[in-house]
């Protein structure tokens, strides 16, 4: 809904968006951005700024019995692209980004 209310902002639209939190949320919430939102964000001239406070990601998922002992786990593959895939897609790339960074 948000990059929706970003777009038609961007084309001249007025939008209002309603939100039913008075605040954010002083928990993480997902900090990987996609190849796709990465393009989005491309797209509105935000890259630079984005991946400018990021680290390098590569799209898997890793089992564990806890945090503490990640090393014991297995890495699982999610179907996302490799680095190297998303590459010929697009010049840009998925990035673990700090959520205060994307509210930058």
């Amino acid at each position: 809904m948000l990059s929706s209310a970003i777009t038609l902002a961007r084309s001249g639209v007025q939008v209002l968006v309603v939100d039913r939190r008075g605040a954010t949320s002083p928990h993480p919430r997902a900090t990987v951005v996609s190849l796709h939102s990465m393009e989005v964000l491309r797209a509105w001239g935000l890259e630079d700024q984005v991946l400018g406070g990021s680290d390098d990601v590569e799209m898997s998922m890793r089992m564990a019995p806890t945090v503490a002992r990640v090393g014991e786990g297995a890495t699982i593959d999610v179907s996302y692209p490799s680095r190297e895939q998303s590459a010929v897609l697009s010049p840009t790339r998925a990035a673990c980004v700090a959520r205060t960074q994307v509210r930058a």
